[in-house]
């Protein structure tokens, strides 16, 4: 075929007839950890926090421990981070990991979970210091029963004390449970306790050892199928319950695993490609009828193993990925996700997002759905606007890179490679 990408799709600049998606700023989420966490820096990624909420910190190493909000047993105030955190701007769910305390110290307990749950809640209700409440993270090493036992329990306490916290699963799929998930049908006669249901997904295309992960449009890798498959379960049996992505993300570490280490066959991924399969991922999680996608994770100590790497920032200094999510949050905050213009598999993505109330400013968001970084021309016919800008994604703190589009006769000519191309314009 010719290098240049004949696009022979035909453009309507009419409403999307889909739901409204939230605008990107309502979209956006991180995975944060108590007081690792530093507001200031990671401010200009995102408002919305997911912190990792463990329960042992709270009840020690008996569940029957009466807790003592906002003290912990191991020393931390909850007020002094999600209070300081609300101050800052941010808007936090916590993962209440009840799994940091084994099955067998569980097993039997359910009025001690109640009543931590009702705790939990009470403190929330008190503080608003949470807006949400997910019920573990990933609780694989219990059963389906013991974590239906759990889940019920909990959310029964909550529901009593804070009735107004939204309260969300742990990370579920459609199917069997697995190590990292359970399956969603633990919660389906228990609807009435679900406000959210959540999951984690990674591009994966190969297991142990190499846990080595692809490009987030690769149709050989499970990334985007567990959430379509757990959006087609949600409108068969909990229509309109929002639906969370609480995890995804890639490793980008500056060294070698160890050739002799548990780790000596773990392949990572460059910060490049980190930086644009996150950007990248949020894009096509925004097509999705996804509520809000949090990335996984926000900090990291350079460690050549499967989430040793994953951070925005390394030792807290800023890496590509820092700098190009912090760019797709300011130039897209306010839009949200209004259609499809070109969905050319393996070749070329175009998706349209529109301002929230100013409908007539559009922006074009344009990258190649591949692993190489390869530039190639675009052509795209049926353009009709006034382009303001165009910028590519950011690697750097240096300002976007600006690009040259040119609009003529009807047709929008661009470059488009793996570093998705934002294209501001103005309908007429």
């Amino acid at each position: 075929m010719s290098c240049a990408l004949a696009l022979l799709a035909v453009l309507t600049f009419g409403e999307s007839t889909m739901p409204i998606r939230p605008t990107m700023d309502e979209f956006m989420g991180i995975n944060v950890h108590t007081v690792q966490f530093r507001p200031a820096l990671y401010q200009p990624v995102a408002r919305h926090l997911r912190n990792y909420h463990p329960v042992e910190w709270d009840l020690g190493n008996d569940v029957g421990t009466r807790s003592t909000f906002p003290l912990t047993h191991n020393g931390v105030n909850w007020d002094d981070l999600y209070g300081k955190w609300r101050a800052a701007g941010f808007r936090t769910s916590a993962a209440v990991m009840f799994e940091t305390l084994s099955p067998a110290q569980w097993e039997g307990r359910t009025k001690e979970a109640e009543a931590y749950g009702a705790a939990f809640g009470a403190y929330t209700a008190d503080r608003k210091s949470v807006d949400a409440a997910e019920i573990g993270n990933e609780p694989g090493e219990f059963t389906d029963a013991a974590y239906t036992a759990q889940f019920v329990a909990m959310a029964r306490g909550i529901r009593r004390a804070a009735p107004q916290l939204p309260i969300a699963t742990c990370a579920v799929r459609v199917g069997a449970s697995g190590r990292y998930h359970k399956s969603v049908d633990c919660v389906k006669d228990h609807l009435d306790l679900v406000d959210i249901l959540t999951l984690h997904t990674y591009s994966e295309a190969e297991p142990w050892p190499t846990f080595r992960r692809s490009y987030p449009e690769d149709p050989k890798a499970p990334f985007l199928q567990p959430v379509r498959d757990l959006i087609t379960w949600r409108d068969r049996y909990a229509k309109g319950k929002p639906i969370w992505v609480t995890e995804f993300g890639w490793d980008a570490s500056s060294k070698t695993p160890d050739p002799k280490g548990e780790w000596a066959k773990w392949v990572g991924n460059s910060e490049t490609e980190q930086a644009q399969w996150l950007v990248r991922a949020w894009l096509e999680f925004a097509r999705l009828d996804v509520a809000r996608a949090y990335q996984f994770w926000f900090n990291d100590n350079d460690e050549a193993q499967m989430h040793g790497s994953s951070g925005l920032t390394r030792a807290y200094v800023p890496k590509p990925s820092f700098h190009a999510v912090s760019h797709l949050r300011r130039a897209l905050g306010s839009y949200r996700f209004a259609r499809d213009v070109v969905r050319q598999e393996g070749q070329l993505f175009v998706t349209e997002f529109v301002r929230d109330k100013a409908p007539q400013d559009r922006c074009w968001m344009v990258w190649r759905p591949t692993r190489d970084d390869r530039p190639s021309p675009g052509v795209i016919p049926g353009w009709r606007g006034t382009v303001s800008r165009a910028e590519r994604l950011a690697l750097s703190a240096a300002p976007p890179p600006a690009e040259p589009v040119r609009a003529i006769d009807g047709q929008l000519r661009v470059t488009a490679s793996g570093t998705p191309l934002f294209v501001f314009f103005r309908l007429p």
